[in-house]
C-alpha cells in the first residue's frame, strides 16, 4: 500500500511515476542532509511498470477511506492548500470589548459556513487559560454556551495558547536554565500549563488543600472540551521563539492525543523574516514536492509556520483588510501543498496599534496591575472599531470566495490536519522500511562524518530520535512497531570519537533500555523515554550508529566511526536563536501532506 500511496505522489507531484524521485532532487536541499528513495522504490517506479502501477492504485485507492480525496487532487493536478482560520483572545480584562469579537464574527463565520459548505470553514479560538475562565463564568448574554453549541456544530474549534497567561514577568520559568534538569523544566511548564494565575500579578492559585486551582490547559478544557491546538510553551521566558520537550511533555499530563502546535513567527519580538538560516533550514525539510515550508514536525508535534518561509510569505491577518489579502494569495506559490494561517478576531480591533513602545491587552494589564484595563488612550473609537470589525468581515469573506472557487483549496482543523499528516498507514513502521532507514543513516554517517537531518524512505520521514527508539526497539527481522514519542538528547557531545563495541555488549545496552521507550502507561514527571547523552562508553550518536549496523547484520565487533553527533539543522536552530536546541535538532523531520 505504501508503495501506491507514493506512485499516487508521484502522479500528482510529477505527472508520472518514472524516475528515482520522492522529489528528493527537485527539492534544492542539500542532498547530503537527508536522503533519497531508496534504490527499490526506484526500480518499482520505473517507466516500463506506470501502467499496472497507475491501475493497481486506482483498484487500491477505490477500497480506502481517503481514495475520493485523493483521486479528486490526481484529477485536478494541483497541490492542496490548507487554510487555518483561528483566533489569539489574549484579553482576559476588557471583557466588553474583548467579548464583542465573538458576538460579531461567530455569526459571519456560521453564514459563510452555510453559504460555502464546500469550504470546510471552521474557525479555531485558541484560549489562553485566564480568558477561557472569565468567558465561561461570565457567560454573559450565554456567550460560553453559544460557543460550545458551535464548537457541536463543527463552527468553531478550541485551542489554547499559553504565552499570554499572567504574566509575562512572573512565572515559574523565570530563572529556568538550559543546564537544569528536564525534571526542573517539566515542573514548572507543569504549573505554568496546570495551575489558574493571578489575574494580573500573576503566580499559581491555591486551595485549602495546598492543590493549585485548575487553570491554563484545564481551564479550556473544563470550560470548552478538549484543544486540538496548543501553543506557547516557551520554556524560557524571554523568549517567544522555540518550545521544548518540557513543555510537550507537562502538556501530556492532560492531552494523550497528537494536537496541532505552531512553528515559527512572522509577528512579534520573534519575527524570523525572511532570515538565511530560516529559509536554509526548511530548505532542509522540504526533501519532496509533497513536504512544504509551511508545516514540519519538532519535539514530537506537527506544526504550523505563520508563513511560508521559502517564499517569504507571512500569515494573513484579516484585520489587514481584503487588498491586502487578495496580493498575498496572489503570491503563493501553488507548486508545492501548503498550510496558511490565517488569523481572525484581532485585538487590534479596539486596542490601538500605533502607540510607541506598541502594546496589547496583556502587556498594559500586566504593566498596570492595580488599574489593568485599558484606558480610553490605548482604545480605538467606537467609530474606528466598527470600522474595524466590518474589515475583518469583508476579508474573511474574501478568503471564503477564494477557497470556494480556487481548486484543492479548503479550511481545516487542528485535528484534521493532524489526521492528514499522520494517517494511520504511517503510525507503524515495519521491518523493511526500518532496514532502509537504518541503511539511510549508516550510508550518511559513513560518507559525511555527520548524522543527518532526519532518515526517510522517500515517502515518509523519521527524525533521529525516532529512528533511536525504533531501533532500540527491535528485536525480530519480521516485526512492526509503533511510532513512539521520546524526548532528548539534552546534552550530547557535539564530536564523537571513533570506537569500538561487540554485538553482545550492544544487546546487551538495549535490554537494559528498550522498555523505556515503550509506550508508558501512565504520565510522570520523570519520562522514561529520553535519548540519553551517554550509554556506558558511548554516545547516543555512536549507540544509534551501531544499533544501525547490527540491524544490517553486524553480528561482531562493530567499529563506529568518528561523526558530529548533532545534524546540521542545529547549527540553523542556533543562529534563529532557539536556545536550548540540541534535542529540538534529533526531533526536526519533514510532514508529508498528501494530495
Amino acid at each position: 500500500m505504501r508503495f501506491l500511496i507514493y506512485c499516487a505522489t508521484a502522479l500528482w507531484a510529477f505527472g508520472g511515476c518514472s524516475g528515482s524521485g520522492g522529489g528528493s532532487s527537485a527539492s534544492g536541499g542539500d542532498a547530503s542532509s537527508s536522503v533519497a528513495v531508496p534504490s527499490s522504490a526506484s526500480s518499482a517506479l520505473s517507466s516500463s511498470s506506470f501502467s499496472s502501477a497507475a491501475s493497481s492504485l486506482s483498484s487500491a485507492l477505490s477500497s480506502t477511506a481517503s481514495s475520493s480525496a485523493q483521486s479528486s487532487s490526481l484529477a485536478a493536478g494541483v497541490p492542496p492548500l490548507y487554510l487555518f482560520l483561528f483566533m489569539h483572545t489574549e484579553d482576559h480584562i476588557n471583557h466588553a470589548y474583548s467579548e464583542r469579537r465573538y458576538r460579531e464574527l461567530l455569526p459571519e463565520v456560521r453564514a459563510l459556513k452555510e453559504a460555502y459548505a464546500q469550504t470546510g470553514l471552521i474557525w479555531t479560538i485558541e484560549f489562553q487559560g485566564s480568558d477561557a475562565k472569565t468567558v465561561a463564568e461570565r457567560n454573559e448574554e450565554a456567550l460560553a454556551d453559544t460557543l460550545r453549541e458551535a464548537a457541536a456544530e463543527g463552527v468553531i474549534a478550541f485551542g489554547y495558547h499559553a504565552r499570554h497567561d499572567p504574566t509575562y514577568a512572573n512565572n515559574p520559568m523565570q530563572g529556568i536554565t538550559a543546564s537544569d534538569t528536564f525534571e526542573r523544566k517539566v515542573d514548572a511548564m507543569r504549573e505554568w500549563v496546570s495551575c489558574e494565575k493571578e489575574p494580573t500579578f500573576g503566580g499559581a492559585l491555591y486551595d485549602s488543600n495546598g492543590t493549585c486551582k485548575p487553570g491554563g490547559v484545564r481551564a479550556i478544557m473544563d470550560h470548552f472540551g478538549t484543544p486540538g491546538l496548543v501553543t506557547g510553551l516557551f520554556l524560557y521566558s524571554k523568549a517567544a521563539i522555540g518550545e521544548h520537550d518540557a513543555g510537550v511533555h507537562a502538556i501530556r499530563e492532560h492531552l494523550s492525543t497528537r494536537y496541532l502546535g505552531f512553528g515559527f513567527p512572522d509577528h512579534g519580538s520573534a519575527a524570523q523574516g525572511g532570515d538565511a538560516a530560516l529559509e536554509d533550514l526548511f530548505t532542509r525539510l522540504t526533501p519532496s514536492p509533497y513536504t512544504s515550508g509551511t508545516l514540519f514536525w519538532s519535539e514530537n508535534i506537527l506544526r504550523i509556520n505563520d508563513g511560508d518561509a521559502l517564499n517569504h510569505i507571512s500569515s494573513l491577518s484579516l484585520i489587514d483588510g481584503s487588498e491586502a489579502i487578495r496580493a498575498q494569495l496572489d503570491r503563493l506559490d501553488r507548486s508545492r501543498p501548503l498550510v496558511i494561517n490565517a488569523h481572525l478576531g484581532s485585538k487590534y480591533t479596539y486596542t490601538r496599534n500605533d502607540l510607541r513602545p506598541s502594546t496589547s491587552p496583556t502587556i498594559y494589564a500586566y504593566d498596570h496591575p492595580d488599574a489593568p484595563e485599558l484606558p480610553e488612550t490605548h482604545r480605538n473609537s467606537d467609530e474606528e472599531i466598527d470600522r474595524r470589525f466590518a474589515t475583518e468581515k469583508e476579508a474573511l469573506q474574501t478568503l471564503v470566495v477564494f477557497a470556494a472557487s480556487e481548486k484543492q483549496v479548503r479550511f481545516v482543523s487542528a485535528q484534521e490536519l493532524v489526521d492528514l499528516v499522520m494517517s494511520e498507514e504511517f503510525k507503524t513502521v515495519d521491518a523493511q522500511e526500518l532496514t532502509t532507514l537504518a541503511q539511510a543513516f549508516k550510508t550518511h554517517v559513513d560518507t559525511h562524518g555527520v548524522v543527518p537531518d532526519f532518515v526517510g524512505d522517500g515517502m515518509h520521514y523519521y527524525a533521529l530520535r525516532d529512528l533511536f527508539s525504533l531501533l532500540m526497539r527491535s528485536s525480530t527481522e519480521n516485526e512492526t512497531l509503533a511510532l513512539l514519542e521520546s524526548y532528548g538528547p539534552f546534552n550530547l557531545a557535539t564530536q564523537s570519537n571513533a570506537a569500538t563495541i561487540e554485538a553482545s555488549k550492544l544487546e546487551s545496552i538495549k535490554t537494559s533500555h528498550a522498555q523505556r521507550f515503550e509506550a508508558p502507561k501512565s504520565w510522570n514527571v520523570r519520562a522514561e523515554n529520553i535519548v540519553l547523552n551517554r550509554y556506558d562508553t558511548l554516545s547516543a550518536a555512536q549507540l544509534l550508529y551501531a544499533m544501525a549496523a547490527h540491524h544490517l547484520g553486524a553480528r561482531r565487533a562493530i567499529t563506529i566511526p568518528a561523526m558530529q553527533s548533532l545534524p546540521e539543522t542545529y547549527a540553523l536552530l542556533q543562529a534563529l536563536d532557539y536556545e536550548d536546541a540540541q534535542a529540538t535538532s534529533w526531533s526536526l523531520k519533514p510532514a508529508v501532506l498528501m494530495p
